[in-house]
């Protein structure tokens, strides 16, 4: 019905003819400052042209007939009770004879007439005399006979006769509440993020909960006239999350839980019944739209629309080459006081009143600094791009929450402080920081954000087997802690990690420069196992003002000599560390250390602590043998070693498969064109003597699909090993990347784990070595899993087999296991570095084995 792109709030009049419209109007200036003026409009249903009714409104609520209410702010800041008439009378002011009402409070029209508060206390027009209600935030049901009142402890019902119930069980705080149509049931959002929708039975003042978003914030719920449905928005939690709002539906007649309405990657939001129950009005990123009510019940909203990458900034560049932050940024209240009011802050003070209210101040100081320079980089991208716009962000999650200043913590001002002015910087995107989405809980791995080169989805082991609470991109909160926490690592590998191909830089500095530069090792993860005979080593470097002259690392290891080699980067490009004449070594002896230094034009340093790392190339054996069978339940005595030469790190674990392998040779040449992207070739490499090959400069990058299993029992967790192998093993680029996804359902693939392959991560030319990526499969798949290898044309690839196992467990003898309707069970053992044995196979008594198959497609 719109094409403004920024309505605030959308409701039907009550004679169903308009939606009335709310949209900002421009700064009104005030003591201290600005405030955002709202004017109202009325958006015929039938399509014919908007009209504005009244200016600076407040609250608007729409009564009988065309009657809207709605409060006024004059220059004193005084709140004025107005009523307007959408098919066009003039507004009129209410007299209320009581002073100024609560601004905060909008108005509710029930038996009787007008209803408005002064200082929490109800009052209906016309009559000096309070309501009989308790203080607070009163909401009539639709026939007047019963209130809903908030307040600081939670929510009171008052019943016709006038007796008043506490509501018990609600967490606070109470955001917001629906009345359904006979005044018989209550829908109310409460809780912190992530907030619960709650149903309260209004005659015996009972509460249960309907619906908790585990991925962010419920929006105001809305009864259908018929009360047989109930809709609702949901919004992930993180930053500049908008985009991800989706309409949600419950029906009490199915005794089913809420389903998703909307699929797509546009907001929609705030929906709203019109009086006869056939349509819905809702937003839809700042437009009104209708839809048929039957047809969002039926999920007709459900579609692919693209998502919009960010619009580039402004340049902020200064000669150095660093940038330079924003003195101030323009905060709009929309959640914390004053209300309505543009506020300026000073932004490192801004970045102090964020990252309380964004992550947790007892977190780890790395974790806490991360998010400093997150909000940071967030907020100067948004002041940047808002340059000619009234303010900049809000003070709540579409952007990122700010909140008052007298409620910060000094542990998140201390990260603030030792972070101040650094920001995270692509240089595909020059002249500003990035736009730094990022959100409590993205698991594993996290989200692509459309064609944005800097939020792409990437592995996230120490998030794997979360739910998602949150939009999926950039820095994974919780992650970013167990990283600080469990691998020691630093706030610049965490921001690097997360966010793809990005540096942290300081801010431009004055002349001449007096300070040290920023420098921290990103790759290879500290902590963490090499498993190759070549490593990339990246560090991250960064000048106030004259630049990086030079970064070397030093890596220290164990052997008779006690090597030590050095590597030199002039300006901070990954140097490739050749690592066949250096003998393995365990993680838990902290023999292995990489060290950076970094020296800038004038002649500073700045130098890294030691971190550690492992290295393990040799895969360690196991013997199964099959003791006992009792129909489906085989045990097996396990015999496990790892005695490759150097100091191997042991073997761990161990997992099994009901022969959950499929051999890559195996297409439907029928319905794809494999020619141009791999050819089957015979392979006396390949376990079965035939593979899977794309050739360099011959065939076609391409997505290899398969299989599309149906027999992996749902519940546990699975590890699937990929057979590769490749002849360019120092070719640092991604020659694949390994996907498992699933078409679960209308929304298409969503994909359940992800490893990148470089050609360095393999050990040998022409040696087939196997790449396990762990998934997660919590529910039915009706449409089968996939196994996918994106392959990149940059090097040869030959793809021998997938074969899934159970998720590794610790390693005991004998274990049980269950068979399915096979006669083989393959067992891997594991080292603590993640390398996998040669198969051990169990054959047993069975009739029948299926293979299922490999599927390509090209793009």
């Amino acid at each position: 019905l719109t094409a403004w792109g920024d309505a605030l709030t959308a409701a039907w009049s009550g004679d169903g003819r308009h939606l009335l419209v709310t949209r900002p109007a421009g700064r009104v200036p005030i003591p201290g400052g600005w405030r955002i003026a709202t004017d109202l409009w009325a958006v015929p249903a039938d399509g014919a042209a908007p009209v504005r009714l009244a200016s600076d409104v407040t609250r608007p609520s729409p009564g009988p007939g065309s009657l809207v209410a709605f409060v006024r702010m004059d220059a004193a800041g005084q709140a004025s009770l107005w009523v307007v008439d959408a098919d066009g009378a003039p507004t009129r002011r209410v007299p209320t004879r009581i002073g100024p009402v609560d601004a905060d409070t909008p108005p509710a029209w029930a038996e009787g007439g007008l209803v408005y508060t002064v200082q929490g206390r109800p009052y209906r027009a016309g009559d000096p005399v309070a309501l009989a209600l308790p203080p607070g935030r009163a909401t009539p049901a639709p026939r007047g006979d019963r209130w809903a009142v908030l307040d600081d402890a939670g929510l009171l019902l008052v019943q016709p006769d006038g007796m008043t119930a506490r509501v018990p069980g609600l967490p606070a705080p109470i955001d917001s509440v629906a009345w359904s149509s006979d005044g018989s049931v209550l829908a109310c959002v409460a809780g912190r993020p992530p907030s619960q929708l709650w149903l309260v039975d209004a005659e015996r003042a009972t509460a249960q909960r309907l619906h908790a978003a585990d991925s962010g914030f419920v929006g105001r719920p809305a009864w259908s006239p018929d009360q047989q449905y109930l809709l609702f928005a949901s919004t992930p939690s993180g930053n500049q999350v908008n985009a991800s709002a989706e309409l949600w539906g419950w029906s009490p007649g199915r005794r089913a839980a809420p389903r998703r309405l909307t699929a797509n990657e546009t907001e929609e939001s705030a929906p709203a019944w019109s009086p006869d129950g056939a349509q819905v009005a809702f937003l839809r990123a700042g437009d009104v739209w209708l839809v048929d009510a039957a047809a969002l019940l039926a999920g007709a909203l459900v579609d692919r629309a693209p998502r919009r990458a960010p619009p580039l900034a402004p340049a902020l560049v200064a000669p150095s080459g660093q940038l330079t932050p924003p003195a101030t940024i323009r905060v709009y209240h929309t959640h914390f006081e004053p209300l309505g009011t543009i506020e300026v802050v000073d932004f490192e003070t801004y970045v102090k009143r964020v990252v309380p209210f964004e992550m947790p101040a007892s977190w780890p100081a790395e974790a806490l600094q991360a998010q400093a320079v997150a909000a940071r980089s967030y907020g100067w991208y948004q002041a940047a791009i808002h340059a000619a716009a009234d303010w900049d962000v809000t003070d709540w999650t579409e952007w990122q929450v700010c909140g008052p200043d007298d409620e910060r913590d000094p542990r998140t001002d201390a990260a603030v402080d030792a972070t101040a002015g650094q920001y995270v910087y692509h240089s595909g995107y020059p002249g500003r920081p990035i736009c730094a989405f990022y959100s409590a809980e993205q698991g594993d791995p996290t989200e692509s954000y459309g064609d944005v080169a800097y939020v792409r989805a990437v592995s996230d082991p120490v998030c794997f087997g979360q739910t998602r609470e949150g939009h999926g991109w950039g820095l994974c909160q919780w992650g970013a802690r167990r990283w600080a926490e469990t691998y020691g690592w630093n706030y610049q590998q965490i921001l690097a990690h997360y966010y793809t191909a990005v540096t942290v830089d300081l801010p431009a500095g004055p002349e001449p420069d007096v300070r040290a530069p920023l420098v921290g090792i990103t790759d290879p993860w500290l902590g963490w196992y090499l498993t190759s005979n070549r490593a990339l080593v990246a560090v991250n470097a960064s000048d106030e003002r004259s630049g990086i002259a030079q970064v070397s690392v030093v890596a220290t290891y164990a052997t008779t000599a006690g090597v030590t080699a050095t590597l030199v980067s002039d300006n901070g490009t990954p140097v490739l560390w050749d690592l066949t004449g250096v003998p393995d070594q365990r993680l838990l002896d902290a023999a292995m250390t990489i060290t950076a230094t970094a020296r800038d034009g004038a002649g500073h340093t700045s130098v890294t602590p030691a971190q550690v790392i492992g290295l393990d190339r040799h895969p360690p054996a196991v013997t199964a043998t099959l003791t006992s069978a009792d129909g489906l339940t085989l045990t097996l005595a396990l015999t496990a070693t790892d005695d490759g030469p150097g100091t191997q790190s042991g073997v761990t674990h161990v997992a099994l498969s009901n022969d959950w392998r499929w051999e890559a040779e195996d297409v439907y040449t029928t319905y794809h064109n494999p020619a141009n992207c791999g050819a089957v070739v015979t392979d006396t490499a390949a376990l079965n003597g035939w593979a899977w090959w794309g050739q360099t400069g011959v065939h076609a990058p391409g997505d290899w699909y398969g299989p599309y299993a149906m027999d992996l029992p749902v519940g546990p967790d699975y590890l699937a090993l990929f057979r590769l192998k490749t002849t360019a093993v120092t070719n640092t680029a991604e020659i694949a990347r390994l996907l498992v996804g699933v078409n679960a359902d209308e929304t298409g693939a969503h994909i359940l784990g992800l490893r990148s392959v470089r050609g360095i991560d393999v050990r040998a030319a022409g040696v087939y070595q196997e790449f396990g990526v762990r998934l997660r499969l919590a529910g039915p798949v009706t449409t089968g899993l996939e196994f996918i290898v994106q392959y990149r044309g940059v090097a040869d690839v030959w793809l021998d087999r997938i074969v899934v196992v159970s998720d590794p467990t610790p390693l005991v003898s004998p274990v049980t296991w269950q068979r399915a309707a096979n006669d083989r069970v393959l067992v891997k053992a594991f080292d603590a570095a993640g390398n996998p044995s040669p198969d051990a196979v169990i054959v047993t008594p069975w009739s029948h084995h299926v293979y299922l198959p490999l599927v390509l497609h090209q793009f």
